[in-house]
């Protein structure tokens, strides 16, 4: 079983740290979208509602991100229904029951629909996390001269999070790439010195982090942390895109070009 996880913040109540959709004018239905790294065939998808519960009203999936913001991908409905508000508005991990004809396909992106038609000044809802569950697909079978290149490769990627020596903490969920990455952007801006005080350890970190979602992920943060990245990063910018739309464009210039 593969538990893959969108994670926001973790938080009771209203929160400027959860997502929630700005309503559009004569419109009753927003989305958000969101991809996991590897595609599973899902078993169940928990969303994690914090603030006024009940307005998701379907949930769709597709095995890759196609088109901008992922808007031409192959989408299947896992659910669909009706508003279910919390009796006593308490947070929640929704999990409605997915449909059985969707059983074994293939999913590494979401899409959760909002109903907003009840929603005004005082009252919305949010959301913090959502959770893709499922079985990872059956691996194919491989030659011996396959299997030890797939080694070699791994191993490579291994060595070079390696080589690069930092005191940086490695979180349980980075790969080596991007672990390599942080500790690079770490030691280019702060030089071979380990922090002083924990304090500073724990800055040095975050902005290492921030870094890290900013330039693959395309995250946004509040001004004066986008600010302190720069500046630290030498100046460098990132694309003002989501996650999302980066690797729908790319996948849609792939495929512009009849590569699959």
């Amino acid at each position: 079983m593969t538990w893959l996880w969108l994670l926001l913040w973790v938080w009771q109540g209203s929160s400027v740290r959860a997502w929630s959709a700005v309503p559009r004018p004569g419109q009753t239905l927003e989305w958000v979208r969101v991809g996991f790294k590897k595609a599973v065939a899902p078993t169940a998808v928990s969303v994690f509602e914090t603030f006024n519960p009940g307005s998701v009203v379907c949930i769709r999936g597709a095995e890759r991100a196609k088109g901008v913001q992922a808007e031409g991908s192959d989408w299947v409905v896992l659910w669909s229904g009706a508003c279910e508000w919390a009796e006593d508005g308490a947070a929640r991990a929704y999990q409605p029951p997915l449909r059985a004809d969707t059983s074994g396909r293939l999913i590494s992106v979401l899409e959760i629909t909002l109903d907003t038609s009840e929603w005004g000044e005082a009252w919305w809802t949010e959301l913090d996390a959502i959770q893709l569950t499922g079985e990872p697909p059956a691996a194919p079978a491989q030659s011996a001269t396959a299997a030890r290149g797939s080694g070699g490769g791994a191993a490579a990627g291994a060595a070079a999070a390696a080589a690069v020596d930092t005191w940086l903490p490695r979180m349980t969920w980075e790969c080596d790439p991007h672990f390599a990455s942080r500790a690079r952007f770490e030691r280019s801006a702060f030089g071979h010195t380990p922090p002083a005080t924990e304090e500073e350890g724990m800055r040095r970190a975050a902005l290492s982090m921030a870094h890290l979602n900013m330039s693959v992920l395309g995250c946004k943060y509040p001004a004066a942390v986008e600010e302190q990245v720069s500046a630290v990063a030498g100046g460098a910018k990132r694309s003002a895109a989501s996650g999302m739309a980066v690797e729908g464009e790319m996948r849609a210039a792939a495929e512009a070009r009849g590569i699959s």
